[in-house]
């Protein structure tokens, strides 16, 4: 993750190494806005201005849009047509205008004649561009589309997925991809083919084992594809009771080191972080951050204690009183080690707060 602070004048520079066209997040203060960046492009951006009628939290991040300027070479006069984020933009503004005009025919389930025309008049406006992503970006906008037209699954796979590769850095094809997958696995573990792969997880917990027991499920005849979804499935049913936890994890461990594609061990190597993160029985993640004093202050400190993690802000008064309940229990049980975060943006609220109450350290 690249970081650069705002200065005075509101501007700021990123420098990233992009070797491939792929989506980003560009996140400040709390709005995350993205981005489609290629190799060689300089762009520039801004945010716009906090939109009070959607930021409902201002501790948590809210997605919007960048306002984008696509200069051509720096020339303000000229627009860069070939530019990523134009054309997809651009597309974006058509589909807009299309569905806005067919929306009944959605409705009515009558959408297939206007989405195929549409589809054919859009891949001979954009014929002419010889982006790879934009072209992938295109196909799969409108096979995501197709599906919620609820067009046939053996269809939209002979299309979008047989003996293709891979999209791992399109946004839009995971998207289509997720669509298509979704709650695939649980289903097929429902169906006679599929009524031993919980089993056979919770007794042997192997990849290999997974893998052969995923082959007679429907479109799934590509290795490539299979462990995808098994990965995937793994995921969406980190919290199903019916498969051992031990086990799931182990299979993923295995996956995170043992699979033979990149992108699968980094994707593992994620959803062991997400399902084993902050859960009950696992390590606390390390911190270190500034006391009062500005010393710096780790979580390692209090090795050996029950550490009780407190989050608040000092202009709370819910918080204060939260507080001062904290310190009387630390009072009582000093194997417990309160530690409480303050969340201000400015470190003087905190200080003038403890000013305030001198009885809280």
């Amino acid at each position: 993750m690249e970081s650069d602070t705002v200065n005075i004048s509101g501007k700021f520079v990123l420098h990233l190494d992009v070797k491939t066209a792929g989506r980003i997040y560009l996140l400040c203060d709390h709005v995350k806005a993205p981005l489609y960046v290629e190799p060689g492009r300089t762009y520039e951006v801004d945010f716009p201005r906090r939109d009070s009628s959607r930021m409902f939290n201002a501790n948590v991040d809210q997605e919007g849009d960048l306002n984008i300027h696509f200069l051509h070479n720096y020339d303000s006069s000229r627009i860069d047509t070939t530019e990523l984020n134009w054309l997809i933009i651009d597309y974006n503004l058509r589909f807009d205008d299309f569905w806005r005009k067919n929306y009944q025919a959605f409705i009515v389930k009558r959408m297939k004649l206007p989405l195929d025309s549409f589809s054919r008049a859009t891949v001979r406006h954009y014929q002419w561009v010889k982006n790879t992503y934009f072209q992938t970006y295109l196909s799969y906008s409108m096979a995501s589309t197709r599906v919620s037209t609820l067009e046939s699954e053996n269809i939209l796979y002979r299309d979008y997925l047989a003996n293709r590769e891979v999209g791992y850095d399109n946004y839009e094809y995971m998207t289509f991809f997720n669509q298509f997958f979704e709650k695939y696995f649980y289903q097929f573990t429902l169906k006679p083919a599929g009524s031993q792969v919980i089993p056979d997880i919770n007794e042997h917990g192997d990849v290999s084992g997974l893998m052969n027991d995923l082959k007679p499920a429907p479109y799934l005849g590509n290795d490539t594809l299979r462990e995808l979804v098994m990965l995937k499935g793994l995921y969406e049913n980190c919290n199903n009771k019916e498969i051992s936890r031990q086990r799931m994890v182990q299979i993923l461990e295995e996956a995170s080191k043992k699979s033979r594609i990149a992108q699968h061990r980094l994707i593992a190597r994620n959803i062991l972080a997400n399902i084993t993160t902050l859960r009950r029985g696992t390590p606390a993640p390390p911190f270190s951050l500034p006391d009062k004093n500005g010393k710096i202050v780790n979580l390692s400190d209090y090795k050996g204690h029950y550490v009780y993690l407190c989050f608040g802000k000092s202009t709370s008064p819910v918080c204060l009183s939260d507080l001062k309940v904290l310190e009387d229990l630390e009072k009582k049980y000093p194997l417990v080690q309160v530690v409480s975060i303050m969340t201000d943006e400015k470190a003087e609220n905190m200080k003038k707060m403890l000013k305030q109450n001198p009885k809280l350290r």
